[in-house]
């Protein structure tokens, strides 16, 4: 246990570096990067700046393809490295637990954008909002029933996306404890819920993906 937290925190520090203002930090990490299952652990800044673990560490599912440091559309991958966070977002009009990050509620109408000859590639859109699609592929997240029931928007790829490079990363919710997504990290709903309870915009929280072995 001990090898793994210092493992961790060693990580954070020599690859993916921390600034001050940094004082929210989530990280998850597979045994392997064709690993499907991994390991989220919270981590919050004191007052004296000293680092400590917050709750237990939490399953997750990653991509079906593992963890990827050269993320490509239709992979299947997880892209690893060092992200902030967008907006939550979930079906309900709003949600029924204390949440402090912007929320976006799902509706029919919502398209993740994965068409990369698109000017909204990687975006999130209101398909009834916008004159003229200009797209002809996208997630109609009203359907994905459970993952997107609680999502997070992983800022993989933005804001300014690079088509091809990669779309719709999120946080969410699983379909089971052992199916891999398509490029997601996913959880059980009630640790969703605990992750976005505990996320603080003020605390500029941010996102490590990796694996304990290199690759990918």
């Amino acid at each position: 246990m001990y090898f793994i937290r210092y493992f961790l925190i060693l990580v954070v520090i020599i690859y993916f570096p921390i600034v001050k203002a940094d004082e929210q930090l989530m990280v998850v990490t597979s045994a392997s990067p064709q690993s499907v299952q991994a390991k989220l652990t919270r981590y919050e800044r004191s007052t004296n700046h000293h680092w400590h673990k917050v709750g237990k560490p939490v399953q997750v599912v990653v991509g079906k393809s593992g963890i990827t440091k050269h993320k490509l559309e239709g992979d299947g991958a997880t892209p690893a490295g060092k992200f902030s966070l967008g907006t939550a977002f979930g079906f309900a009009p709003k949600p029924d637990f204390a949440l402090k990050l912007a929320y976006l509620p799902i509706t029919e109408t919502m398209v993740c954008v994965n068409d990369l000859k698109s000017n909204y590639y990687n975006h999130i859109m209101d398909s009834s909002k916008v004159k003229k699609s200009d797209w002809v592929s996208g997630e109609q997240m009203k359907e994905k029933v459970p993952q997107y029931t609680w999502g997070l928007v992983v800022t993989y790829n933005l804001p300014t996306a690079k088509p091809g490079a990669g779309s719709c990363i999120f946080m969410n919710v699983w379909k089971d404890p052992n199916t891999g997504t398509v490029g997601d990290v996913a959880m059980a709903e009630e640790d969703m819920k605990s992750l976005l309870t505990w996320l603080d915009p003020s605390k500029n929280p941010r996102l490590i993906i990796t694996s304990h072995t290199k690759g990918g």
